[in-house]
């Protein structure tokens, strides 16, 4: 007698599940992707949360607040795309870019150690900050619990500026070293 695979409830499950993954945004390799549409408006309780500090993110906003080499920094922008790839994530905006790292996935309500880089900066003479990616996990990520966004926490700067295409923390290692800490929230 030959068994038809198609007919087996382990086929029904893998096929289902694919179907799922697809429909909830994620591909084959682990990438979830998009930009920035529709209109933006507020976020709500769900995911929206406040920071450490009472600030958080609108729907397709990017925030980044603190002090650099005793300057205070309170930078806002649209978010203009974003990727994330299981611990890495990656967000484009209207005036500056984020990259953040953590020491685990991305999971709805995860907090995890993290470390990154903020670009484009142009702000007190810095324009790009960030983490050696051979150093230590010094900052915090937390995903918000729609997984729509997250709240940050970076330190231990150095200096750019991102000259290559290759690893994103690959240019801030042995820079010259920037005072600080950064908070920071996004939503998509």
């Amino acid at each position: 007698m030959v068994l038809d695979p198609r007919r087996s409830p382990q086929f029904v499950i893998l096929v289902f599940g694919l179907l799922a993954s697809t429909a909830c945004g994620e591909d084959d390799d682990g990438w979830s992707s998009g930009g920035a549409g529709g209109t933006g408006g507020t976020s709500s309780g769900v995911g929206g949360g406040a920071g450490g500090n009472g600030m958080s993110c609108a729907s397709e906003q990017m925030r980044v607040w603190g002090q650099l080499n005793g300057e205070a920094i309170d930078l806002q922008g649209a978010v203009t795309g974003h990727m994330i790839s299981l611990g890495a994530t990656t967000v484009q905006g209207d005036g500056f870019d984020l990259y953040l790292e953590s020491a685990g996935n991305w999971v709805s309500g995860g907090t995890e150690p993290a470390r990154g880089s903020v670009t484009d900066l142009n702000v007190g003479g810095l324009d790009d900050i960030g983490n050696c990616g051979d150093d230590p996990f010094t900052g915090s990520r937390t995903v918000d619990e729609d997984g729509d966004g997250a709240h940050f926490t970076l330190s231990q700067f150095t200096e750019g500026p991102v000259t290559t295409d290759g690893y994103p923390l690959g240019d801030f290692c042995g820079s010259t070293p920037v005072e600080g800490e950064l908070t920071g929230c996004f939503r998509w």
